[in-house]
């Protein structure tokens, strides 16, 4: 006869808050992976076309930290310029979220996109781009005004053709 579940005999289905030290580790973790994400951006620039880019830091404050008592950190952004004119801003917006090891919003003149590192941290990244549009503005709106696209959903596997896809301002 099989064992009946008793909730009380399952320690792994408690929530353990991270401690002070996981919660630094999953930052410089974070920091890595979007360096690492950066510089591939950067690498996927065609070189003498008018491109610079800028990384300046971004204060993250996110839930875990408070709730350990870490203050707000810096984390890099990267900007995208063309011909002295911004055109991308990757601004890390979660280091902690669940189903993924971390977003950053992708912004252009028209929208914001979000690109989501579909692994868990400590992991090597696997970034995913969701774009938004006018027609799209959100997943929710996706799914009330036209058929189920799971690639949408999911998103798309971020590389040089999405980034190019972002620069151009038709795409906005």
């Amino acid at each position: 006869m099989g064992k009946t579940y008793d909730s009380s005999d399952d320690d792994d289905l408690e929530y353990h808050p991270p401690t002070r030290e996981e919660v630094f580790a999953q930052l410089e973790d974070w920091r890595q992976r979007l360096r690492k994400l950066y510089a591939d951006i950067i690498s996927w620039l065609p070189e003498g076309e008018g491109y610079e880019t800028e990384i300046c830091d971004y204060m993250t404050d996110e839930g875990p930290m408070r709730y350990v008592g870490v203050p707000p950190q810096p984390v890099p952004e990267l900007r995208v310029f063309y011909h002295g004119e911004l055109r991308l801003t990757f601004t890390p917006d979660a280091c902690w979220i669940i189903g993924a090891g971390g977003q950053v919003l992708v912004h252009t003149h028209t929208t914001s996109h979000e690109l989501y590192d579909s692994t868990s941290p400590f992991v090597e990244p696997g970034w995913r781009l969701i774009r938004k549009n006018r027609r799209n503005l959100s997943l929710g709106v996706q799914f009330l005004t036209r058929p189920f696209n799971r690639d949408e959903a999911r998103g798309y596997l971020f590389d040089q053709q999405q980034l190019k896809d972002l620069m151009e301002p038709a795409h906005g």
